[in-house]
């Protein structure tokens, strides 16, 4: 499957982070992205399920994202992660991420559709197969692309879900300005 992660954000071809994670037999657990590795990491630990196996990681930098991409895919592909979904093709026996609920194209109007999630921001960018789709998600902090998921129908029905950006910033600075005022008792 070809994946366009993102289109052109300003500010976006800037040096990235190529990262591994590796369990304590040293398997590849993980293949990743980030401006900055280490607060991706820290991400990775609240809401991976894996996470626990992780014993170590490794941080190449690069001085593009848009080299980043090509590293990370090309990684993917030859390196064949336990954990990563996109560029696999099925590691570990998964030739597609299983569906839990329901997304019939008729209700397919997602795609093109903004999100929020557990504290995450995100726009679904294309139906990957039968009811899996692509979520870019961004950063809260400055709004740039961070990295995509393939997301069941099931998995998307916990977002809340904005027809148009202006919606979408609308309620993130909201979520924001609670978030702070809890942060600041």
């Amino acid at each position: 499957m070809s994946t366009s992660y993102a289109s052109a954000t300003p500010g976006q071809d800037r040096p990235t982070d190529l990262y591994r994670f590796y369990d304590s037999n040293d398997r590849l657990l993980y293949v990743g992205i980030s401006f900055h590795a280490a607060t991706r990491a820290s991400e990775h630990r609240r809401d991976k399920a894996w996470w626990p196996q992780v014993s170590r990681m490794t941080v190449e930098h690069l001085t593009t994202r848009t080299a980043a991409l090509a590293a990370e895919q090309a990684a993917i592909i030859r390196e064949r992660p336990i954990h990563n979904v996109i560029h696999n093709g099925g590691a570990n026996g998964r030739d597609s991420v299983q569906l839990t609920a329901d997304m019939s194209t008729e209700r397919n109007g997602i795609v093109g559709m903004f999100i929020h999630r557990n504290g995450w921001q995100g726009e679904i960018t294309a139906e990957a197969s039968s009811g899996v789709f692509l979520v870019q998600w961004y950063s809260w902090v400055n709004g740039y692309p961070t990295y995509a998921t393939l997301e069941t129908a099931a998995a998307l029905a916990l977002a809340k879900f904005y027809r148009t950006i202006e919606a979408w910033h609308e309620a993130g600075d909201r979520i924001m300005a609670i978030n702070d005022a809890e942060v600041s008792r």
